[in-house]
């Protein structure tokens, strides 16, 4: 499905000149945010993206610095880390 996005013409000129692909871009871009956000799963980017493999989608996701770790994981690794030092009493 295409959906149209209006820009000015100066904008365009200016990302056509960088990449040549504007929609692509657009596509990216949005991929990333979803990403990001949680909107989308890796699965669904690489989908959205027409990549062929996982590897591709990671290495496109990482390119980004999106590494889909967020801070409540880190918190939760830290409590789960503090149960295994209490259960080995260390």
């Amino acid at each position: 499905m295409a959906y149209p996005v209006v820009i000015p013409d100066a904008i365009a000129m200016q990302l056509e000149r960088r990449s040549g692909n504007v929609s692509r871009q657009f596509t990216e871009a949005l991929a990333v945010q979803k990403y990001r956000t949680r909107g989308f799963t890796a699965f669904q980017v690489g989908e959205m993206l027409g990549h062929a493999s996982r590897r591709k989608t990671d290495a496109f996701l990482k390119k980004h610095h999106c590494y889909g770790y967020t801070e409540k994981d880190f918190e939760q690794d830290g409590r789960t880390l503090d149960e295994l030092f209490t259960a080995m009493k260390i």
